[in-house]
Parts: structure tokens; sequence; C-alpha cells
């Protein structure tokens, strides 16, 4: 896990802690006259009726017992005769899956996480309504999952090396993979930038790695004839905080940047450049079939600062311990059951809620139904609930 230096800021720092909120969406499965998660009105049937849901209630019970750090939880879409649940985050998705551009995490903003802690369970409800005239029992019932398989698509952050540091010149941009398989042979493509002016591109390779990569941009400031011996020196020099703007010109008139001269700028007392472009790698799914990913990225690397102030002071606290007992898939298996403890005796217009909270050891993707059966022989099946589950792989 990366240290707090890297990943957190006291408020001190002057970030806002954001709190996520999850959006609940409700999803209705069950027969062909299955009434509609958003309406309560009876609809009269033969069959008894088998809804799926989000758990609202332990969804928000679960982000509010954690008043220090954002809760990950799960959302529910229908889309014809299947349910698909997958995190409520916007941007843990985009990021996971949706090829959103990668800027450095900020603390408890966003998709930011420390801890697996932070990431619950899939909470559902099995709504099941007796409409028929007649008493029904129900006798046995349990999970028929058609598929449920590790998840490999790398999960890639870019750590926040600025929170917990000075200016000086630091080239390196670190990668974080929380994924639970290998970033294969990462290719960067890369402009330096500042105020929409942008470089040339450059071009860099970096080995395969797991758990985190330190990549480095230096070789396209050599090759923009960037000074790189002068610009390590140490701080430039400047007489005081208003006269940063008038050193900052007189520093980029010395050539010291080479041809990026209009592709960096000074913020306090800091020059930076913004380094953009896209992540191009590979990636091996659990069939082991070999898969390509682009992620876009954007990070202000620092290229030095003028002696005239102190840096901030970091810490953060830690997020709360959980006690969560879910049913976990077994990854990697088709066609299996899963049984559940579920029995009732119930009159006719009587409902009874069973409540549902699925986990796997790793990132996945779960493919399954709820399946009742009665004493009378009948069995109650539920549409097909298509699961994205993500739990980080925590170093």
């Amino acid at each position: 896990m990366t240290s707090y230096c890297s990943r957190m800021v006291h408020p001190t720092c002057g970030v806002t802690r954001l709190f996520l909120i999850a959006p609940i969406y409700w999803a209705t499965v069950g027969g062909n006259m299955a009434a509609s998660a958003q309406s309560h009105t009876p609809v009269a049937s033969t069959q008894p009726q088998l809804n799926i849901s989000i758990d609202a209630r332990r969804n928000q019970a679960y982000i509010k017992a954690d008043d220090q750090f954002g809760s990950f939880v799960y959302t529910a879409v229908r889309n014809g005769d299947v349910i698909t649940v997958q995190p409520a985050s916007k941007e843990l998705m985009a990021i996971w899956k949706g090829g959103a551009q990668l800027t450095p995490i900020q603390y408890n903003q966003g998709a930011y996480f420390e801890e697996k802690d932070q990431f619950s369970p899939a909470f559902l409800v099995a709504d099941f309504r007796n409409d028929t005239p007649s008493p029904v029992n129900v006798t046995n019932a349990y999970l028929d999952v058609q598929e449920s398989s590790t998840d490999n698509h790398p999960y890639l952050e870019i750590e926040n090396q600025l929170m917990c540091a000075d200016g000086s010149y630091n080239p390196e941009i670190k990668i974080d993979n929380s994924g639970w398989r290998e970033v294969i042979q990462p290719k960067f493509t890369y402009t330096f930038g500042a105020k929409g002016v942008q470089s040339r591109p450059f071009v860099a390779t970096f080995p395969t790695f797991l758990d985190e990569l330190t990549a480095t941009i230096e070789g396209g400031l050599k090759q923009a004839g960037a000074n790189i011996p002068a610009i390590k020196h140490g701080k430039y020099l400047c007489a005081s905080v208003s006269q940063v703007p008038n050193c900052f010109a007189k520093l980029k008139q010395k050539g010291i940047f080479g041809e990026l001269q209009n592709n960096v700028y000074v913020e306090d007392k800091t020059v930076f450049s913004d380094v953009s472009g896209t992540i191009d790698y590979g990636w091996i799914d659990f069939k082991g079939a070999s898969n390509k990913s682009t992620a876009p990225f954007k990070v202000a690397v620092p290229l030095g600062e003028f002696a005239v102030g102190e840096g901030p002071e970091c810490g953060a606290p830690s997020p709360i311990g959980r006690e969560e007992h879910p049913i976990l898939f077994p990854l990697d298996r088709q066609h299996y059951r899963i049984p559940l403890n579920w029995h009732a005796r119930m009159l006719s217009r009587q409902e009874q809620k069973f409540s549902l909270s699925l986990a796997s050891a790793k990132a996945s993707h779960d493919v399954f139904t709820v399946v009742l059966q009665l004493s009378d022989g009948r069995t109650i099946t539920s549409h097909v609930i298509d699961l994205s589950y993500f739990i980080p792989r925590m170093k």
C-alpha cells in the first residue's frame, strides 16, 4: 500500500474531505406479470413474484459507519431480462473499465481508497410476494451460478507526489496497479504542456509490472534539449514571492528548458510542466487470453522551485474496521449452486424479504439467478443478475 505521504494529506494542506454517497437504483425481476420496482401496486397473478433490488438500507448503513473515509457500495440497473449490478461510484468504474483520464489521486475525493474495508459487499434484497389466492411454503433456496470468474482488468492510479513534497525536480510518474494481474509492457506517449500549448510527442516504454511502476519523462526532457544538470542543481534564486514571475521569465530566457520554454509554467514558487498522453498496455484475462487497453493520463511534473518558502505537513487518520460476513463466490467456475438458508410460510397476499450479501476474494464477474423451491413443487426463478464485483488488490 502506498505511504501516507504519497496518497494522503491532512486537511491543513487545504484539501476538502468528500464522502462518497452512492446513488441507489432499484431493479425488479420475476415472471412476466411482475410489477415494476417503482410501483407498489399489487398485480393479480397465479404465480408468486420474486423481485431483486439493491438493499438501500444496508448501503446507507455501510456509508455512515465510517465518517473518515468514503465507502463504495453497489447500484443496480435493469435492462430487459438482466439486472446489472456494479459499483455505484462512477469515478471508480471509469478508472477500472471506462478509460477515464488518470490524474494524481486526491485525499478522500472521487475514487480515493486506502483499505479493502472501504468496499462493501453487494447488498441485495430478494422480495418474495405471494400474490396468489393460496398459501405457499418456501422449502429451499439457492443461487444458481452460471459463471463466476476473476476479473483481471488492471486498475491504474497515479500517485500524488506533490502533496507531501517540495517542488524539487522530480521527473518520475508513479503508477499503482490494484488489479489482479500484471500490466504488460506499458508504452507512454506524451507531450509537455502549459496553458494549452503542447510540445511535440515523446515515447517511452517500460517493463511489465504487477504492483507499481516508476516511469520517468526525463528521456523526453533530454530529447527536448533541457539542461538536466542545471535543473537538478538546487533551488532557483529569487528575492521574494512577489518577484517569482520576473525570476521565472529570466530563467526561461537562459534556455534551461530547451525547446520546452513555452511548455512550462510557474505556480506559487514551483515550475511545472503538464505531462499528458496515453498509456497503452496489455493484460491477461482468467482464460489466458491477451487483451489491450489504453488509459489517458495527465500529471503536473515539478521542474524545480524558487527558494522563497516551505512546503506542507501531511498526515491522516485510518479507515475503521468492518465486520461483514458475505457469501463468497468460488471463482473461475461455471454451473454450480450456493445454498441459501431461506424458509417461509406465507398466506395469500403476504410478502417476505430475504437479505443477500455477496462478495468474492478478488475482483470478479458473476452471473447468477436466485431460485426458490416451493412445497407444491413449483420453482420460482429471478431474472439473470450480472454482477461486476470490485475489490482492490492491496500491496
